[in-house]
């Protein structure tokens, strides 16, 4: 089991893509303030911090594996969840193929951690509207409500 490429090429460019992260954050900043109502600028950053924990949670995972045997780590469904948890914070899609990826585990373990999830309430399936062959995952609204609760927000 080891940590997928992108997770692997995240940490080693860490530096970099955390100040790429504030730029973007900042101008999303910037916009929302000049264009929308006076507390918008207050809410993207609640909702900046929100998704800097869960990034910060991920790239934590991800360094464990340079510092010990990846063997030693089986969370897939925790992997998964994150994933989600961060994608949902910034409107991404995460197909069934990226979730596998980001379990760190051979497809079909994935595929039945991604099962497990489904009869668990806790994720739900998306066919995509463009190509059938497409499936989308996201967080149900009760996994949503824990993963802020568990970082500690609302």
């Amino acid at each position: 089991m080891k940590p997928d490429i992108l997770t692997s090429t995240l940490v080693s460019n860490r530096d970099e893509v955390l100040s790429l992260v504030k730029k973007l954050e900042a101008l999303l900043c910037s916009e929302l303030g000049a264009e929308t109502r006076e507390g918008a600028q207050s809410d993207v950053l609640i909702h900046s911090e929100v998704t800097n924990a869960a990034r910060k949670e991920i790239f934590r995972r991800a360094e464990r594996y340079q510092l010990f045997p990846a063997e030693i780590f089986g969370e897939p469904a925790w992997n998964i969840l994150l994933e989600l948890y961060l994608s949902d914070k910034l409107e991404r899609s995460v197909t069934v193929t990226n979730a596998c990826d980001v379990s760190g585990t051979p497809k079909t373990t994935a595929l039945r951690w991604i099962n497990f999830l489904i009869e668990m309430k806790l994720i739900e399936r998306l066919s995509s509207e463009l190509d059938q062959r497409v499936i989308f995952l996201r967080l149900s609204e009760t996994a949503k409500q824990k993963l802020n609760a568990y970082f500690d927000t609302t």
